[in-house]
């Protein structure tokens, strides 16, 4: 969501040259040109990119992997922090820090983390805001080959995606 903004240079090397020349690339700027669309429960300035706006058809594209602070990513993380505004980021982090760490005071490590995480459930509110259509979450394996796909409703498809990311993502302890 705040990544530098990328010339075509680096579109080009991203997506190919065939499709940056084929299809319009739109370039999310956290900075410029967002639409303010309210607040989440959490209190979360809502404001997401107008050209995401603008579309009739949203469809969310990602991977569901363990992270760090959300548990997994995917489900409304790529509207949260993916096409928000620098100042909605800001508020999303700030507004669920204290119940993110009440949170790890109870759970050392959020990775993998889903039932009762502040963060998750605050970027999901966010994309339904955006109204989100159709979400696509991509399980993948160590070699970044997609395994398993999860497609519909944004928060109906990123449940049992979860729930399948935490066995194929599992480690076992073998001490």
């Amino acid at each position: 969501g705040a990544h530098q903004v990328w010339d075509r240079s680096a579109l080009v090397r991203k997506l190919g040259a065939d499709i940056v020349a084929k299809y319009p690339v739109y370039n999310h700027d956290p900075f410029l040109n967002c639409t303010y669309l309210g607040k989440t429960s959490y209190g979360t300035r809502v404001e997401v990119s107008a050209e995401v706006m603008s579309c009739d058809l949203k469809v969310s594209i990602q991977s569901i992997v363990p992270h760090t602070s959300y548990g997994f990513s995917g489900g409304g993380k790529m509207v949260m922090p993916g096409c928000s505004s620098y100042r909605s980021i800001v508020d999303h982090h700030t507004v669920t820090h204290k119940a993110f760490g009440e949170m790890l005071g109870r759970t050392p490590d959020a990775k993998g983390v889903f039932e009762g995480n502040p963060r998750p459930q605050d970027a999901m509110e966010f994309a339904r805001m955006a109204n989100i259509d159709f979400s696509i979450n991509c399980m993948v394996n160590e070699k970044a080959d997609i395994v398993a796909i999860f497609a519909g409703d944004i928060e109906q498809a990123y449940v049992p995606a979860v729930a399948a990311a935490k066995e194929h993502y599992l480690v076992s302890d073998t001490r």
